[in-house]
């Protein structure tokens, strides 16, 4: 297991007619020097091969590489230099001059036959084109590497012969990324790795040796100049692309030969990187060609590349036997281990889609209990409008029943208002009707100084007193007296008063209430003394219809104006009384005027002396 460096090996690539003829190099093929013909610095190679060197002759030198992996060690044989300096002429040659992957799955297959051993070739196909990986021989898929295991998700062909292998190849080859630039018509876009293992068994001494090995082969993308290709957009984004993976190819070497304590070298920087990372610094032997451009045109690049192998020469690799040694219960355990392995690796399938469907079942839960907290954030706000509404309209009630107390308190002021103008109405009504009623008393009082005057003094004490219960002698004669005496009063009057007319309505009333001359009325006295009369008088007091008229009769003569109310008027309503009574009950009119004449004709017959007796009756 001792550490050898990675073996370096240059090569020139013949100068073309669209070159000129001067050169950026010296080449010592003794020494394996190069020296710069631009600051003469000298690269130290383990091999230099000229212009003039043939396929044949790389592919010798780089055959112990392919004899280590056929005898169970990892190997790798990769090209680098810049585009158009003869990489994939070196790695996959032409049909008249096979390079190295072609001539190398040859000898493989040529060894295993002679050595007689049971083995098996599988091959895989990848090519890294900006910066992603796709896989050649599986539809030019694009595929993830993993850092455990690169060939996780790769396709693996399983090949029986050489030919079968080289059909593989070249079945791939056709999808690989190419395009022409200024500087190579078939400039390759992409880094191409064609991977071969190789697992062999044989028996000895009762037990298994197996041996499991891999070849890595890769074409590199050569590194370009804008200034020398004329690149197109496209071809620029590739250019790009390319660069960078070669630059973290050089800073993983730098950081290979020169480590710093604690440092992690950067192969997760870049695919090629990860690819890799057995072939620089692990488990595996390893040689590198650097193609090189001799014209002087091109010597910044040459120079770049130089001082790329003289890192690379630097890096040290410790290559292992990949052998196993198994018994009979060895390889029953083995057996059970890759059972258990593969059942691990269902059980691992199966979790995965668990996880997956809990994830999405999470993720449902997540976007449930997101909508819950929505529609409880939204029930929340509608609780809380909903409080505020149940205030509001509280508030409102409140506000209503105090608009309608307001309300109520305004129609009471107004109804109170208008109570009080009718109360002072009624006072002023009242007051009227106290006037009224002073003056009707202050008329009656002019009535009785008119109807019954009197010459004499009124008498005092108990003169007096007699005096004023007594009624005049005209009115307690007898019937022919009163009736002279009220003649002579009136006529008397009538000749001192022009008013003394008003008598005559008396005849007129007395017309009415006995259908007879007024001449024969009896004296007042004795009708009020008469039980007849009283008895009449007092059905038409008891009579409600006769109430009731002499009580709307009192009213129209009450409600009127007192002012300029006189004697005349008081007839005028005692005629109107006396027509509506006669209306209203003509045959207690006429039973009171019956009992009136039946009167007067006894107190005619009682005084026989009367000459108009007989005229009354």
């Amino acid at each position: 297991m001792a550490q050898e460096n990675v073996n370096v090996v240059a090569r020139i690539r013949p100068s073309s007619y669209k070159t000129n003829d001067e050169t950026c190099i010296k080449i010592d093929p003794i020494s394996s020097i190069i020296t710069s013909t631009t600051n003469q610095k000298q690269f130290h190679m383990d091999k230099v091969f000229e212009q003039n060197a043939t396929q044949e002759e790389i592919f010798e030198y780089v055959q112990p590489i392919i004899a280590a992996v056929i005898n169970g060690i990892h190997g790798t044989i990769f090209a680098y230099g810049q585009t158009g300096s003869g990489k994939t002429h070196t790695m996959i040659g032409s049909d008249e001059n096979l390079g190295i992957i072609p001539c190398a799955i040859e000898m493989i297959f040529i060894a295993l036959n002679e050595e007689a051993k049971n083995f098996n070739i599988s091959c895989t196909f990848l090519q890294i084109y900006c910066e992603k990986t796709y896989d050649l021989l599986n539809g030019n898929e694009k595929i993830e590497i993993h850092s455990s295991d690169i060939l996780k998700n790769a396709k693996e062909v399983e090949v029986k012969s050489s030919n079968e292998c080289m059909k593989i190849l070249e079945r791939g080859l056709e999808q690989r990324k190419v395009s022409g630039t200024s500087m190579n018509e078939t400039s390759s876009r992409s880094h191409a790795i064609f991977i071969l293992t190789l697992k062999t068994q044989y028996f000895k001494e009762n037990k298994r040796h197996e041996r499991i090995s891999r070849l890595n082969m890769v074409d590199l993308a050569g590194s370009e100049s804008r200034k020398h290709t004329d690149n197109n957009k496209t071809q620029n984004f590739e250019a790009s692309n390319i660069n960078k993976s070669l630059l973290t190819l050089g800073q993983v070497i730098r950081s290979i030969i020169n480590p710093i304590p604690k440092q992690v070298i950067p192969y997760r920087d870049s695919k090629l990187t990860m690819i890799l990372r057995d072939s620089l610094g692990g488990n595996s032997k390893t040689t590198v060609i650097v193609n090189i451009h001799s014209n002087s045109k091109y010597a910044a690049e040459t120079i770049s590349t130089l001082n790329f192998a003289v890192n690379v020469k630097k890096v040290k690799n410790t290559a292992i036997l990949q052998e196993f040694i198994t018994s009979k219960e060895t390889l029953t355990l083995k057996a059970e281990v890759l059972r258990l392995g593969e059942e691990n690796d269902k059980l691992k399938t199966e979790l995965a889609k668990e996880k997956e469907i809990n994830q999405t079942v999470g993720e449902k839960v997540v976007q449930l209990q997101r909508i819950v907290d929505e529609k409880n954030n939204k029930i929340n706000t509608l609780e809380k409008e909903l409080e505020a509404a149940k205030d509001f309209i509280f508030q409102f009630e409140n506000q209503n029943e105090s608009f309608e107390l307001e309300e109520d308190k305004s129609k009471l002021e107004l109804e109170l208002e208008k109570a009080n103008e009718k109360q002072k109405k009624c006072e002023v009504e009242i007051a009227q009707m106290k006037r009224t009623i002073d003056g009707l008393q202050n008329q009656n009082k002019q009535l009785k100084e008119k109807v019954f005057p009197t010459d004499e003094s009124v008498p005092s004490g108990e003169e007096s007193d007699l005096k004023e219960n007594e009624m005049p002698i005209h009115m307690i004669a007898s019937p022919s007296e009163s009736y002279k005496t009220n003649r002579e009063i009136a006529q008397t009057n009538h000749q001192s008063n022009p008013g003394a007319n008003e008598f005559s309505e008396f005849s007129e009333l007395g017309n009415l209430l006995g259908d007879g001359d007024a001449g024969g009325m009896p004296d007042i006295a004795s009708l009020m003394n008469d039980p007849q009369m009283l008895q009449a008088a007092e059905q038409i007091m008891n009579d409600p219809n006769m109430q009731n008229l002499m009580d709307a009769v009192m009213e129209q003569f009450m409600g009127g104006s007192s002012d300029g109310l006189g004697f005349n008027d008081l007839l005028a309503a005692g005629k109107s009384m006396a027509q509506q009574m006669k209306q209203a009950n003509p045959e207690l009119v006429e039973q009171l005027a019956n009992n009136f004449l039946e009167t007067s004709t006894e107190k005619g017959n009682q005084n026989p002396s009367n000459p108009d007796n007989n005229q009354q009756q």
